[in-house]
């Protein structure tokens, strides 16, 4: 988060905006974490250009189909209710939920990871322009299996 904060907040001290935006992203990263999810947060839009004030923040909560799975129904409920299309959990968050399936998961069909990296990871102009991926949950050796 300190990352995410030198590079979209820090450098605008001027904004108003910027800050109310970054607490509603940490208390949204809270929830996450007090919840003891395992997920992704892709970080997109105008609060990662140089725009002095933007709107909102978009994002995608991306999570694995088996990590969703092993959720109970309550928090399972909690994440459709909340952060499926729109500002449902904060008027300063536009959220999406990417769900992510295995190859051999007949569901694959359903996983929009390609469709969100590209919708966040190219610009109107079709140039390349990237976003911020920041994850949750994960372990140690989880990052030494997979990085």
């Amino acid at each position: 988060m300190k990352r995410l904060h030198d590079i979209a907040v820090a450098p605008f001290h001027m904004s108003q905006r910027r800050p109310a935006l970054f607490g509603a992203l940490t208390g949204l990263v809270a929830d996450l974490v007090g919840a003891s999810m395992t997920c992704e947060l892709w970080i997109n839009g105008s609060f990662l250009t140089e725009k002095l004030e933007p709107n909102d923040i978009d994002l995608s909560f991306v999570m694995k189909s088996m990590d969703f799975e092993a959720l109970d129904v309550s928090s399972q409920s909690a994440i459709v209710n909340q952060l499926n299309g729109g500002k449902k959990y904060s008027p300063l968050l536009d959220t999406y939920i990417c769900i992510q399936f295995a190859e051999s998961d007949p569901r694959r069909a359903a996983d929009k990871s390609a469709y969100w990296a590209y919708k966040w990871g190219v610009g109107w102009d079709d140039y390349l322009k990237g976003f911020a991926v920041l994850r949750l949950g994960e372990s140690d050796v989880g990052n030494r299996l997979f990085a």
